[in-house]
């Protein structure tokens, strides 16, 4: 059985699965946007791998999944309402003050290191209800075949 290595941000060094539920996020250099690292399940059986990825409030169109020398990288932007123009409003019609804040916003990424029966040219993904679901097909498996020596050949 290979297993899914689950990287926390490019600046953290692999982990095995699990990992803490708990998201991760990093100061961005120069006070740009915070980078976190949503959290992620992963699954296998005998024909392929299941990463979900939670990723509420992002559309689909606004994901990007690559894969490159084993890596497969999920990368999105949340922007905060008030960053689109939808600042909350009191009933009254006037801005609302924040009082609290604690939705991620900025930018997010997660990677995670594919094993070698991976087939990455099949891998499929699709988005509902705030969880990324990406497919990701085995290989198959090839037996050891016996080649035959023909001995007729001069």
């Amino acid at each position: 059985m290979h297993h899914i290595v689950i990287r926390r941000s490019p600046e953290h060094r692999a982990q095995p699965y699990p990992v803490p539920r708990t998201p991760h996020a990093s100061a961005a250099p120069n006070g740009a946007a915070c980078v976190w690292t949503p959290p992620a399940d992963v699954f296998e059986d005998e024909l392929s791998f299941q990463i979900l990825v939670e990723v509420p409030g992002i559309a689909s169109n606004c994901i990007d999944i690559t894969t490159e020398r084993g890596l497969l990288t999920v990368v999105a932007d949340r922007t905060a309402p008030e960053a689109d123009g939808n600042k909350p409003t009191t009933g009254a019609g006037a801005s609302a003050k924040t009082l609290r804040k604690e939705l991620r916003t900025g930018h997010l990424k997660r990677g995670f290191v594919l094993p070698k029966n991976a087939d990455t040219a099949n891998i499929k993904a699709h988005c509902e209800n705030g969880i990324l679901t990406v497919l990701i097909p085995k290989l198959a498996k090839t037996a050891p075949r016996k080649v035959p020596i023909d001995s007729t050949v001069q």
